[in-house]
């Protein structure tokens, strides 16, 4: 179930989520509030990315298969943006599923990048947000 988000909810989900009140006012118009049930697949690998994903509650995994059919697990988000990679993707890398009962808000892909563009406080808020996870990522391997 999908729909757009009024102002008053929007206000609720940056007094939960404060990281929210970085997204334009323009982002925030197209938004969707997406619900998706346990075992829900929203995207597929091989799918063209068609929103920028920001998870409010639940639990969303980008996930693989391996050849026996194990599930491997690339990204557990159970709060804030996942699957980051697909902004400057043609194609996703791995399926998006939930893992329990989720709630998440998507931003039309093309309007959040265009919004990376035209807005500099927008861009330099993505860039501080991605740089730990970076780190993160690089203090693991």
């Amino acid at each position: 179930m999908a729909a757009h988000l009024s102002e008053k909810e929007w206000v609720a989900l940056i007094r939960a989520h404060p990281e929210l009140a970085s997204i334009p006012g323009r982002l925030r118009v197209d938004a969707t509030d997406i619900r998706a049930a346990a075992a829900d697949t929203l995207c597929h690998i091989g799918g063209r990315p068609k929103f920028m994903l920001f998870v409010i509650e639940g639990e969303i995994r980008l996930v693989r298969r391996a050849r026996n059919g194990a599930e491997i697990v690339l990204q557990r988000a159970i709060a804030g943006f996942v699957a980051e990679g697909s902004l400057e993707s043609l194609r996703y890398h791995c399926d998006i599923v939930a893992a329990r009962d989720s709630r998440i808000v998507g931003f039309p892909i093309k309007d959040f990048r265009e919004a990376l563009h035209d807005d500099e406080s927008f861009r330099t808020f993505w860039m501080a947000r991605l740089a730990p996870e970076v780190r993160a990522l690089r203090a693991q391997c």
